[in-house]
């Protein structure tokens, strides 16, 4: 049986998606992505993602940074969703098509995924 310390590798990978939102040079799309990314989530993909790396029995800083891209790009494909959808809210905040409109969401959805 694998035993995981699921706990110490969330906090790298939260810590590694913020470093990579903060990389992303348009302000406006980086505030409203931060906000979307820090409001939560289950972050089961990125537990997949180290469920399968640890049967090689190697957790390594690209294993958390592939969990962490994983994720971002989860979290575009529901900026997206929330158009299609027109949902109004998203992990308890308002979505960015309710605050601005579809056009925004989408662009900021693309910026997110592109990272």
């Amino acid at each position: 049986m694998i035993k995981i310390d699921f706990n110490k590798y969330i906090d790298k990978i939260n810590n590694k998606i913020n470093v990579l939102v903060d990389s992303i040079e348009n302000d406006f799309a980086k505030k409203e992505i931060s906000l979307i990314v820090n409001a939560g989530g289950k972050r089961l993909r990125p537990i997949l993602v180290l469920i399968g790396a640890s049967y090689g029995n190697k957790i390594t800083e690209n294993v958390i940074l592939f969990a962490s891209l994983i994720e971002l790009f989860h979290t575009a494909t529901l900026i997206h969703d929330d158009v299609v959808d027109n949902a109004d809210l998203r992990r308890g905040i308002k979505t960015i098509n309710a605050k601005y409109d579809d056009k925004t969401a989408i662009n900021i959805g693309n910026i997110l995924k592109d990272i």
